[in-house]
């Protein structure tokens, strides 16, 4: 199976001179496609750090990141952009939906931004969400959702575009068992079943058993590697 990511002596820093403390202190991965990983530790143990820069939305000081075969660090920004908005989707703990927009308009922007037509990209997002189990909350604003379903509409913005790799940030920590669980089973779903590759940044030791690998890091390094088997 191929290799989606694969980083090779990633180093970042943080501050300067005297004061430079060291995030990443040359990390080695690679992360196979059609797979849920997790990268676990704890706070300031570089896991924000490395799905960030695996995301395009940090440079590394040092080393290679390669997303699909693209060395993203040395993209300009306008094929940044453009390769994250064709091939990455994101998943925040803080779900970052607009208040003023109902679940459809929320999940369809993506499509939007990319100059689809509004009703065509409705209608994408309403059949997306209904997949998501949403089909009746279609015309809801955040504020009348739940916490897991405000998650799913976040999931279902993420897909909207058929991304290939899926990254996500804490995204269980501010719900509830139940909800949490309904999320990561629809994870699984999004791997085993659609082949999406996820990288899930989370402290909830209550869904590790969902990952098919575990990455644990510590102090800006990767301390081991556990496989499903």
């Amino acid at each position: 199976m191929a290799n989606i990511v694969s980083c090779r002596g990633l180093k970042k820093y943080f501050g300067l001179g005297d004061q430079r403390t060291p995030a990443l202190r040359g990390i080695d991965l690679d992360i196979q496609e059609a797979k849920l990983t997790m990268f676990v530790g704890p706070s300031g143990c570089g896991k924000t750090t490395l799905i960030s820069i695996i995301a395009g939305t940090m440079t590394p000081d040092e080393g290679t990141c390669k997303v699909l075969g693209k060395e993203i660090s040395q993209l300009k920004s306008n094929e940044l952009t453009e390769f994250r908005s064709k091939f990455i989707g994101f998943v925040f703990q803080a779900y970052n939906l607009f208040p003023t927009l109902t679940a459809v308009q929320n999940a369809a922007l993506p499509l939007i931004v990319q100059g689809w037509e509004r009703n065509s990209a409705y209608k994408e997002a309403a059949q997306l969400l209904d997949r998501v189990g949403l089909g009746s909350r279609l015309d809801h604003f955040p504020a009348q959702l739940s916490g897991g379903q405000q998650q799913r509409v976040a999931i279902a913005r993420s897909l909207i575009h058929n991304p290939s790799l899926i990254v996500c940030d804490e995204p269980t920590s501010a719900l509830d068992h139940e909800s949490g669980n309904t999320v990561m089973t629809l994870f699984r779903e999004l791997t085993d079943e659609l082949g999406k590759t996820l990288i899930i940044v989370t402290h909830d030791s209550r869904i590790l058993h969902f990952s098919d690998v575990t990455v644990s890091l510590n102090d800006g390094d990767i301390e081991s590697i556990s496989k499903l088997s």
